[in-house]
């Protein structure tokens, strides 16, 4: 069983601070998804974790020890870059092996560890090829089966996935899933891909510049969120935000004045559209916009000066969707979130009195 703690981690390049004070304790064999915006500190941390770069202040522990101070080879941590990172010149054989023969391990334990690997991961078939004969998929694979060779306490994954077309995302998410759940081992997983995160993580930790926005699970992060800045890095398509004044004007109005202090967000799953005859003309949206995204459609709808999203589920889009086309917005009351448009962060209902 392992547990990773990491305490007020900060990392300042010259007068940038990459990372900021950033504390976090997972649970034991915890899946770990760290998801931001590109330069927001996710690499950075991988890098504080595995000891390929040192704290400007703060500490690293792992199952209770401190290895803020332990170099990259001491600790028992694995890490899996975005580019593979794989020998060119070694067969498959020889990349998983490597970490094993450069401890030292006896021949025949490789041997047993290697082929114990490749046939959990599905490469048994690989193992006499060259990396560059692979696909990206099974080169990837090559590199998990590697990091995880050692047993390590600890996985680090820096956007494993990036590389890959949409279908194999798709899969090597599932194998990851299952791998995770195979051992016992804390995955801390990196990613700018809200997908990934929602559909792999027991929690997740969502970071801009350097500082933790929010940390919970899938369910807590998408339906509610801490502040605006989680609000619109989570979901697709992203959540609308309206100020109070034209919700109440274009939506059936909550008991509650047009503050200009506050705004409201509505996930595109919770917007109804109806397109029969919409009887109210001062409550008409137009359709200004329709994608196509498999299982809904992504309507735009302009309201006022405002483009709001509504998704609508695939079996239920029918021709009256059209561009051009009025329709009348209606909303799930207690589906709309609130936030302070000053801190932007998420208010409370019961504290509002509606």
């Amino acid at each position: 069983m392992s547990k990773v703690s990491l305490n007020n981690l900060t990392k300042d390049y010259g007068k940038t601070r990459a990372l900021s004070d950033f504390s976090f304790v997972s649970q034991e064999n915890e899946f770990v998804v760290v998801v931001g915006p590109s330069g927001c500190g996710k690499s950075t941390l991988l890098n504080l974790v595995a000891g390929l770069e040192k704290p400007t202040s703060g500490s690293v522990h792992v199952d209770g020890e401190n290895i803020t101070k332990l170099q990259p080879n001491e600790r028992n941590i694995s890490i899996v870059f975005q580019n593979y990172a794989l020998y060119p010149n070694m067969t498959v054989y020889e990349n998983l092996a490597f970490p094993l023969s450069v401890r030292k391990y006896d021949k025949a334990e490789i041997k047993e560890l290697v082929e114990e690997v490749a046939e959990k991961l599905e490469i048994s078939s690989y193992l006499k090829r060259k990396p560059k004969t692979l696909s990206g998929g099974q080169r990837q694979r090559v590199a998990i089966g590697r990091a995880m060779i050692r047993k390590p306490h600890v996985f680090l994954l820096d956007e494993p996935l990036s590389n890959l077309d949409a279908s194999l995302r798709e899969k090597t998410r599932e194998e990851l899933i299952r791998l995770h759940n195979s051992i016992e081992a804390v995955f801390l997983y990196v990613t700018h891909d809200q997908v990934e995160a929602l559909s792999m993580a027991d929690r997740i930790i969502v970071l801009n510049e350097g500082v933790i926005q929010q940390v919970g699970t899938p369910e807590e992060v998408y339906y509610c969120p801490e502040n605006l800045f989680v609000a619109k890095f989570i979901g697709s398509p992203k959540i609308n935000i309206l100020p109070t004044n034209i919700y109440n004007s274009f939506f059936e109005p909550i008991n509650l004045c047009c503050d200009d202090s506050l705004c409201v967000g509505i996930r595109p799953e919770n917007i109804m559209l109806n397109t029969d005859n919409p009887d109210n003309d001062d409550k008409n949206g137009v359709i200004t916009l329709i994608e196509m995204l498999g299982k809904e459609f992504a309507v735009h709808v302009q309201i006022g000066s405002y483009s709001l999203i509504a998704s609508v589920p695939a079996h239920t889009f029918n021709d009256s969707f059209r561009c051009g086309k009025k329709v009348q917005c209606m909303v799930d009351e207690e589906k709309v979130i609130f936030f302070d448009v000053e801190s932007g962060e998420r208010i409370q209902k019961n504290s509002l009195h509606l």
